[in-house]
């Protein structure tokens, strides 16, 4: 979301695709998902994926630059759309295919059907708020984000779409609260540069 122009209430983004969203804001299919090998135990699962996410924003505030951070960045997201079961991934995976094609009705059932089967999942939340966001349901959208944020605090892609879903409706403040909430996480992102200036002169507040 590099590129937005003004509507009557507020910066909404200017051609936006659903891959640029996915890939910026609410994540991407990692290249390797069929490939996933089987999962250990629940527990034994739930305890690698927490200690390989501490280890991989440790990296993400060590990094030197954005190159570096695009790696950490992108190993995170592989981390963030595996669930550990194989049925969930493949319905994920359907889910995904469809957005990327924009069906999103189709995409939105997929992602739901996720979310009853696995609901601590945080990914089909945010894959849903996703499609509630192109479908025009903001508001339902955000409700998913909240979720994502509940069960992933650290969640920089559903940070920076709560802040895209505020600046759209001109609440300038809480959008800019949200991407410097993103920011803190991952200061690596591209918005940096380009939404906050401008939500930051909007809210009529100095740059941090």
């Amino acid at each position: 979301m590099s590129k937005h122009v003004r509507g009557r209430r507020g910066m909404v983004p200017r051609g936006l695709s659903v891959a640029a969203l996915v890939l910026v804001t609410l994540g991407a299919l990692p290249p390797s998902w069929a490939q996933t090998p089987p999962s250990p135990s629940a527990s034994t699962a739930t305890q690698e994926r927490a200690r390989a996410l501490d280890a991989l924003f440790k990296g993400l505030k060590d990094a030197r630059g954005d190159d570096e951070a695009d790696e950490v960045v992108g190993r995170i997201w592989e981390v963030w759309t595996r669930s550990g079961r194989a049925d969930v991934d493949r319905i994920m995976e359907e889910g995904i295919g469809y957005l990327s094609i924009r069906q999103f009705g189709v995409a939105h059932d997929r992602f739901s059907e996720v979310i009853e089967t696995a609901p601590d999942f945080a990914e089909a939340w945010n894959k849903r708020a996703t499609v509630l966001f192109l479908m025009s349901e903001h508001e339902r959208s955000l409700s998913d984000i909240e979720k994502v944020l509940a069960l992933e605090p650290r969640h920089f892609g559903a940070l920076a779409g709560r802040g895209m879903i505020h600046a759209h409706a001109g609440r300038w403040k809480e959008a800019l609260d949200a991407y410097r909430d993103a920011l803190a996480v991952n200061p690596f992102l591209k918005e940096r540069s380009t939404i906050v200036p401008e939500l930051e002169r909007r809210a009529g507040e100095k740059p941090l």
